[in-house]
C-alpha cells in the first residue's frame, strides 16, 4: 500500500510540476512601478513595467500621454539584467522538459499494474525508481537554480546596468546594491530623461516566479514520494487495488 500510494502521489506531482513550470514560463517573473505626482508642477509621470523570461511589457504615462510598449530583452539595454534573464528562462526550459519526461514515466509506472507481467516488473522495479529519484532531484535543482539564483541576483543586475546607463535604479543614498528582491522605495533619480525627486517606487515577484516555486516544491515533494517508492518496491502486489 505504502508504495501504490508513493507512486500515485508521484504521478499528481508530475502533472502539478509540469502545468507550474507551464505556466512559469509563460508569465511575469518581476515588476517595477516608478509614479510621481508632480514633476515641474505641471504633469504627472508614471512606468509600470513587467519582465517576463523573454519580453518586457512596459506601460509609461508622462502627462497625458500613455505609451504601452513590449520589448525584447535584445532591445531593452540592460545586458547584464537581459543575460540573468536569459539564463533563467535556460533553466526553466530544462526544467520544462525534465517535467514532460518525468510525467511519462510516473504515468507508465502508475498504472503498470494493468500491464502484462513482463512490462509491469520493467516500470515498478527498483531500477526505475531509483532513475526517477535521480530525475527528480535534478529538476529540484534546475528549478532552484531558476528561482533562487533569479531572486539573488536580480538586484546586483538591475542596479549595475541602472548605473552604466546614468539612471539611479531603484536605490536611495547612492547605494551600489538593493540587495532586495521586492520592496518599496523614495527616491531622487534620473528616469525618462528627467531628474525626479521623491519619486515613489515599488517593485517585487510576480506569477512567473512563484510557479518556478511550485514548480520546486513539487520536484523536492517528489523525491520524496520516489524515495518511498524505491524502498518498498517490489513489496507490494497493489494490481490488486485495480
Amino acid at each position: 500500500m505504502k508504495s501504490f500510494a508513493a507512486v500515485a502521489c508521484s504521478a499528481f506531482l508530475a502533472l502539478v510540476i509540469l502545468v507550474a513550470s507551464i505556466i512559469s514560463l509563460a508569465g511575469p517573473w518581476w515588476f517595477l512601478h516608478f509614479h510621481q505626482d508632480t514633476v515641474s508642477d505641471i504633469l504627472t509621470a508614471d512606468s509600470y513595467n513587467e519582465y517576463s523570461l523573454s519580453n518586457v511589457h512596459s506601460v509609461t504615462t508622462k502627462g497625458n500621454a500613455n505609451s504601452v510598449r513590449d520589448y525584447s530583452w535584445a532591445q531593452y539595454g540592460s545586458p547584464q539584467t537581459a543575460d540573468l534573464f536569459k539564463m533563467t528562462k535556460t533553466m526553466m526550459v530544462i526544467g520544462l522538459i525534465l517535467s514532460i519526461l518525468f510525467v511519462i514515466v510516473s504515468l507508465l509506472r502508475a498504472v503498470a499494474p494493468k500491464m502484462p507481467h513482463d512490462q509491469r516488473h520493467l516500470f515498478t522495479s527498483k531500477l526505475v525508481n531509483g532513475y526517477l529519484i535521480i530525475h527528480t532531484i535534478l529538476m529540484v535543482i534546475f528549478f532552484a537554480i531558476a528561482a533562487y539564483h533569479f531572486s539573488s541576483a536580480l538586484p546586483h543586475k538591475w542596479q549595475a546596468d541602472a548605473q552604466a546607463s546614468n539612471d539611479s535604479g531603484y536605490c536611495s543614498n547612492g547605494q551600489n546594491d538593493c540587495g532586495s528582491f521586492s520592496g518599496s522605495n523614495t527616491v531622487s533619480m534620473t528616469f525618462l530623461n528627467i531628474v525626479f525627486s521623491n519619486a515613489q517606487l515599488t517593485w517585487g515577484s510576480m506569477r512567473g516566479w512563484i510557479w518556478a516555486e511550485v514548480a520546486m516544491t513539487g520536484s523536492i515533494l517528489a523525491v520524496v514520494a520516489n524515495i518511498i517508492a524505491y524502498v518498498f518496491a517490489g513489496q507490494t502486489d497493489y494490481s490488486s487495488l485495480y
